[in-house]
């Protein structure tokens, strides 16, 4: 990961607790208003070994294992660190980018229409089809 220095001076405005480091670069850089860019071309070698925190994301037993996660909570409870997060800073987050938070809140919350119509309200995605279908199966079973 490479950063400019708004982005430096933005996570050190925020938590130190937080579930994945890049991925909280990534959000709190664009609920800031700021720009990420995405480099498909692997640059440095990622480097895997058993005492890895989380493990490679691909490949069918990746899949299991993330269906797994959804089932058991974890992913409901790494969403709830990041929404608190997210709260710690708000003062950083563009006016839209509070909006869809708020959404995301509240899609987390009720019966099953509530969850989806607000999970669709606040514009929060996966990148793939598969993702998609996923975070949207999760919200209607209430788990995440």
């Amino acid at each position: 990961m490479l950063f400019n220095r708004a982005t430096k001076l933005l996570l050190e405005k925020s938590p130190a607790r937080v579930v994945s480091h890049d991925w909280w670069t990534y959000q709190l850089v664009t609920a800031a208003g700021g720009t990420a860019v995405y480099d498909p071309v692997p640059s440095v070698r990622y480097r895997q070994h058993g005492a890895n925190a989380s493990g490679s994301n691909a490949g069918l037993g990746a899949r299991i294992d993330r269906m797994l996660m959804v089932a058991r909570g974890r992913f409901g409870t790494w969403n709830e660190m990041n929404i608190s997060a997210l709260r710690s800073v708000e003062g950083l987050l563009t006016r839209e980018s509070a909006r869809q938070l708020a959404f995301f809140v509240r899609a987390r919350q009720g019966d099953v229409l509530n969850r989806l119509t607000n999970l669709r309200r606040s514009g929060v995605y996966r990148q793939t089809l598969q993702g998609n279908i996923a975070l949207h199966l999760a919200a209607a079973l209430s788990k995440f």
